[in-house]
C-alpha cells in the first residue's frame, strides 16, 4: 500500500499515526505496535526520514490535518480513513478524541463521518 504512494502521501500516513497516537495523550503499546507493523509490512523503508519531514513541514499540532488537504487520490484517503481505524481500535477501544480526528479527516475530504462514539 504505502510503497506506491507520493511523497506528499506518505507524509499524511505519519499525519494519521500522530492525530490517532497523539490524540487522546496516551501511547499505547497496542497502537505504537500496530502502527510500526503497519510501516514494515507495507514497505516504508524511508519513514523515518518522512516523520523528520512531516516534524518540520507541520510543527504543531494543528497543523498536522494540513497534509490531509494535499491529498488527492480517492483511493489512498480510503486507506488513510481504514489505516486511522485500525490504528486507532488496534488498543481495543477507539477513543472519542480519535474518532475526532478521522472525522476531522472525512470533513476535510467532504465524506460523511465515517463512525460515532457515543462515549
Amino acid at each position: 500500500m504505502f510503497k506506491n504512494y507520493s511523497d506528499e502521501e506518505k507524509l499524511a500516513v505519519i499525519g494519521v499515526v500522530k492525530g490517532v497516537i497523539l490524540a487522546d495523550g496516551n501511547f499505547s503499546d497496542e497502537e505504537i505496535s500496530y502502527a510500526r507493523e503497519m510501516i514494515e509490512k507495507e514497505n516504508f523503508p524511508d519513514y523515518s526520514e518522512k516523520f523528520i519531514e512531516f516534524d518540520k513541514k507541520y510543527p504543531t499540532e494543528g497543523k498536522i490535518y494540513e497534509v490531509f488537504a494535499e491529498i488527492e487520490r480517492e483511493e489512498v484517503k480510503e486507506e488513510l480513513i481504514d489505516f486511522a481505524l485500525n490504528l486507532a481500535s488496534s488498543n481495543g477501544i477507539i477513543e472519542k478524541s480519535e474518532v475526532e480526528v478521522i472525522n476531522h479527516m472525512c470533513e476535510i475530504w467532504g465524506y460523511e463521518h465515517k463512525i460515532e462514539n457515543n462515549k
